[in-house]
């Protein structure tokens, strides 16, 4: 997986993410956000073999 910080607003998995967010990605999708200008790799591949979630940032405002 990689972990990929989008440079536009883009619907992944049905969910709406706005630029700024870093989502997690497969090698596919990696690759066309960024040779389509969505996207940047935000930081070295992610170690699958980690129990630790990944973190990520969203721009959407949460109900309390």
């Amino acid at each position: 997986m990689y972990r990929i910080e989008l440079l536009k607003t883009h619907t992944h998995a049905s969910e709406v993410y706005f630029a700024g967010s870093i989502i997690e990605v497969d090698e596919t999708t990696a690759t066309w956000l960024i040779e389509h200008g969505a996207g940047k790799l935000a930081d070295a591949p992610i170690d699958t073999t980690s129990n630790e979630p990944a973190t990520t940032k969203t721009n959407r405002k949460i109900k309390e």
